[in-house]
């Protein structure tokens, strides 16, 4: 997201605000936002607006109050919680008229958050570590869907296709393994993967330094209702101009 705001939507580091639960995920979501933006050139974390909900709880109202009454408003704001919260705090943003594109990481859960926001959740961006469960043509998408339909009548979803990954990743090194399948020799045959592809658009990496398999982020965004696939020319392109002192 910093990455993309920054380089392609050419903000200020400064101009972007972090929403986060109060806990260790949302403090993590926010040391990894500040971290890039160092990298883009942030000198203090003073320049950052930072606001924060209590988990379990809907209680958003101070968050999106300092985010108003700010002397600079931020012009993006990257979001780092539970959907009901979330969805809370977008509807009273724009109801009280932050200008600012909203964006959330794909923890925030998309079916949950659309379906609570319907079209008032209209151009906000949810980032996915999976491509679309239902318009990509991408091979392993395509295998999932087939699958899905045999064992399950539920409709495709971000969550399920992550786990499909998930489990054609563990069968990708399970196929490595020499001898009994047991604990030792499955890390072995997991770690020895290297570079692979599972045909969802992405080379895939798995070694004894490196677990995360996957770097790919696929962007998303609501529009009527919907979880729609968006490319991050068009997510910059809603970005709200510069405010003028």
């Amino acid at each position: 997201m910093v990455d993309a705001l920054v380089e392609r939507g050419g903000l200020r580091p400064e101009e972007i605000a972090f929403f986060t639960q109060r806990d260790g995920y949302g403090d993590a979501g926010y040391v990894g936002g500040f971290s890039a933006l160092k990298r883009h050139g942030l000198r203090s974390e003073q320049q950052v607006l930072h606001v924060r909900y209590r988990r379990n709880t809907l209680a958003v109202e101070n968050a999106l109050a300092d985010l108003l009454l700010a002397e600079h408003q931020p012009r993006a704001v990257i979001m780092v919680g539970a959907y009901a919260p979330c969805a809370k705090f977008i509807r009273l943003a724009r109801k009280s008229g932050l200008d600012a594109l909203l964006l959330n990481v794909s923890f925030v859960g998309s079916a949950a958050l659309v379906a609570d926001l319907g079209r008032d959740g209209d151009g906000v961006v949810v980032t996915q570590v999976v491509p679309h469960p239902v318009a990509s043509a991408l091979p392993l998408v395509r295998a999932y869907r087939d699958d899905l339909a045999l064992i399950d009548d539920q409709a495709p979803s971000f969550v399920s296709l992550e786990g499909y990954v998930a489990a054609r990743t563990l069968l990708a090194g399970m196929e490595r393994v020499n001898g009994p399948l047991t604990r030792e020799n499955l890390i072995d045959g997991l770690e020895g993967l290297g570079e692979f592809d599972l045909g969802i658009g992405t080379v895939l990496n798995l070694s004894a330094g490196s677990h995360q398999a996957s770097h790919r982020i696929w962007p998303t965004w609501l529009v009527d209702g919907q979880v729609v696939s968006v490319s991050w020319e068009r997510v910059v392109q809603k970005l709200p101009p510069r405010r003028v002192p």
